[in-house]
């Protein structure tokens, strides 16, 4: 799936992370992450991503772990009633809104 997106260059796909694009002034950030990812990196790409919102001083943002998904879980449930990622991003757009 990350091949045809960018390519077989692996040396290449560390460049169009989005925690290289991080600049301060930019809108509100709602990350979701799956408590059940299998993969560290995943993990560690997420904390790198708050840590560098953090350092470029933005506050504005929100993250969560929802317990026992994975990636594709994550993907798969939003939307559906009851899914608590979809409550979560609601949530969030909402408070930015103000609907």
């Amino acid at each position: 799936m990350i091949r045809p997106a960018f390519g077989a260059d692996t040396a290449e796909w560390g460049k169009a992370s989005p925690v290289n694009f991080v600049r301060a002034g930019q809108p509100p950030f709602r990350l979701v992450n799956g408590g059940g990812f299998t993969d560290a990196s995943l993990v560690r790409q997420a904390n790198a991503f708050v840590a560098r919102l953090k350092q470029k001083g933005i506050t504005n943002y929100q993250a969560s772990i929802t317990p026992g998904a994975g990636h594709v879980e994550l993907i798969q449930n939003v939307g559906r009633t009851g899914d608590p990622t979809t409550r979560a991003v609601r949530d969030f757009i909402r408070k930015v809104t103000g609907a």
